[in-house]
């Protein structure tokens, strides 16, 4: 049960690494980059390097039938997940409002 859990939790930071990058080369492609943006961005690619250490932390306390701890490191890992899926969100809301004011400066 723990290698299945583990291979699970991968694959959900597997996709959200990548709507981190996604969120990143759309903000690379803006004119006027925001460095706070790109803060923002490495900060959660942190978080999720740090998370990536919880799922095996998980699959310990599995293997030793810890759920109390499994239930307790799952919860950090999906909030930490949750608050970085509403920040990509907003993310990429502001950079197609960036790219929509600035094509129509250019029009």
């Amino acid at each position: 049960m723990s290698q299945q859990l583990a291979t699970k939790l991968t694959q959900a930071l597997n996709r959200l690494d990548g709507a981190i990058e996604s969120a990143a080369a759309s903000a690379a492609c803006l004119v006027n980059e925001d460095p706070r943006i790109a803060a923002r961005l490495e900060s959660y690619r942190e978080v999720v390097r740090r998370q990536r250490a919880l799922v095996s932390d998980i699959s310990t306390a599995a293997a030793r039938r810890d759920w109390r701890e499994v239930a307790r490191l799952g919860s950090l890992l999906q909030k930490a997940s949750i608050l970085i899926k509403l920040d990509l969100d907003h993310i990429v809301s502001s950079i197609k409002s960036l790219k929509g004011d600035a094509l129509k400066a250019a029009a």
